[in-house]
């Protein structure tokens, strides 16, 4: 049986479920997995890892093969998230991360056998970035097939993808220091998310502000920067799907909430440092949530990403206090402007 999926982003809703959900609840449900996809995003990558952790006895096999990076290039934390999640694989016996080193792959397949031994595959236009939440704007479309020939001949043919092009990270020669591409972070794809030129940065950061609050960024090993490590969603089958990886809500101290100018239960926009213009608000109890609005992960990414781009974290790893003594700010800063609805936020 086949059926199309697609995106299903507002406006162009045309299918009943989408292929972040299709994706997702195929994953809760395989004990097998094979994936073929041109690119990855760091964040998917670390987000499985976590899933293989906390679902070893329900995965049996996991291997992806990754298709233009290793000629195109890899960030040092694309690189370093996929060589992490072989070496758990690898020690674990049940699959491991391979490269293209010979010619680019630009395909995209996802094949999945359940316990049952049910065969379903995808095809089509969706790289592997985040699945558990994944609010990007590119609207993408897959092929299912499921439990038929079709799915089960995709299935093959994925396998052969593997041994006709695969090498596994480990054995591939490594990424050298000097070839990684360099990353940056980029919110562009996030809805609700844009971006102003230095010269209307300037403007606004040259303006006088009346309130200016530092903002605690904590290390609590399961909340603020660390939701990642708090547990996540589990299923009947017991499958355990972690929080995204950029999940970041910042719990702002009563010091701080209740000194005047501090927005209290409003939603504001934000302009970073690096001209980026999102949505926040202030929430819960004396108004000690500090979040993104629409999604969570904007906050997240954009704070996480600087520790990462600094070489303070790695993707994947706890922010402690000493990641932040690395990268010399243990706090963000709300200065107002002239706008009310508007602050400047700095880290």
């Amino acid at each position: 049986m086949s059926s199309l999926v697609f995106s299903n982003f507002y406006p162009a809703k045309i299918t009943e479920s989408d292929i972040n959900k299709v994706l997702l609840d195929l994953i809760k449900q395989s004990s097998r997995i094979i994936i073929a996809s041109g690119y990855i995003s760091n964040d998917a990558i670390v987000e499985i890892n976590k899933i293989v952790e906390n679902n070893t006895d329900k995965i049996k096999e996991l291997s992806i093969f990754i298709g233009m990076h290793y000629i195109e290039g890899f960030t040092k934390q694309q690189y370093y998230s996929c060589v992490k999640l072989n070496e758990l694989l690898i020690s674990k016996n049940i699959g491991g991360i391979y490269v293209s080193p010979t010619m680019k792959f630009h395909g995209k397949i996802y094949s999945f056998v359940s316990e049952e031994g049910i065969h379903t595959s995808l095809i089509g236009s969706a790289n592997l970035s985040s699945f558990i939440q994944n609010l990007e704007r590119t609207y993408e479309t897959m092929l299912i097939a499921k439990d038929d020939e079709l799915a089960k001949d995709i299935y093959d043919k994925n396998q052969k993808i593997f041994d006709k092009l695969g090498v596994r990270i480990d054995s591939a020669e490594a990424i050298q220091e000097e070839d990684f591409i360099k990353s940056r972070i980029d919110l562009s794809s996030f809805d609700n998310v844009s971006k102003i030129d230095q010269t209307e940065i300037s403007k606004i950061l040259d303006q006088d502000s009346e309130y200016c609050f530092k903002v605690e960024v904590k290390t609590e090993e399961k909340s603020n920067l660390n939701a990642f490590f708090g547990k996540g969603r589990v299923n009947t089958r017991g499958f355990e799907v972690p929080r995204p990886w950029y999940e970041v809500e910042i719990v702002v101290s009563n010091r701080v909430t209740t000194l005047p100018g501090y927005p209290k239960d409003k939603t504001f926009k934000v302009v970073t440092m690096d001209g980026w213009v999102f949505e926040c608000k202030t929430q819960g109890d004396y108004s000690k949530n500090l979040r993104s609005t629409v999604s969570l992960s904007i906050l997240g990414k954009w704070l996480k990403g600087h520790l990462e781009m600094s070489g303070c974290l790695k993707t994947g790893e706890m922010v402690t206090d000493q990641v932040l003594s690395d990268y010399g700010r243990n706090h963000l800063t709300l200065r107002s402007t002239s706008q009310p609805d508007l602050w400047i936020m700095e880290f």
